[in-house]
């Protein structure tokens, strides 16, 4: 189990361009970067996590079956390792528009719940949290923005609207 104090800290330093922007931030942004925070500094037990676990990162290994590459290492609450299925697939090929479809979020929300034991608002705010994370980042695009900026949307949309 790591330390909770070291954990903190890596989990900090991971979302640091999100709390301290180089430019300003627009408002839906600004409201990432309020949650990421506040979610960073609940005392919630910190794991190994693998940090970039999206479709392109789990591959079929001829005997070996399904393993996740590329892992980040990155110790933290669980939550964060399922916001990556919620923001990748329209980023990891062209003409893929899954991520910011509302019915698609909403459809993916519901089972991924279920099978991490997570309950909804908490997972939504972790969504919206690394999508801003995900839009913060000096190497975002503009293409990459505007689907971070969508799926942000719709899990804050369902967290405050409820």
């Amino acid at each position: 189990m790591p330390d909770p104090a070291a954990a903190a800290a890596a989990a900090q330093a991971w979302f640091a361009d999100l709390p301290r922007p180089r430019s300003a931030l627009p408002p839906w942004l600004e409201h990432c970067g309020s949650l990421a925070a506040r979610l960073l500094a609940a005392e919630r037990p910190a794991i190994p996590l693998h940090g970039d676990l999206h479709h392109d990162n789990v591959l079929a290994f001829e005997g070996r079956g399904w393993l996740a590459i590329d892992p980040k290492g990155l110790p933290g609450e669980r939550a964060f390792d399922y916001t990556p299925l919620f923001l990748t697939p329209d980023l990891c090929g062209p003409g893929i528009h899954a991520a910011a479809r509302p019915e698609r979020f909403h459809a993916r929300l519901h089972p991924a719940c279920m099978r991490a034991g997570l309950g909804h608002d908490h997972l939504l705010r972790w969504i919206a949290a690394s999508a801003g994370l995900s839009a913060a980042w000096p190497r975002a695009d503009r293409r990459a923005t505007d689907i971070n900026q969508a799926v942000a949307g719709m899990a804050l949309a369902a967290v405050d609207g409820g």
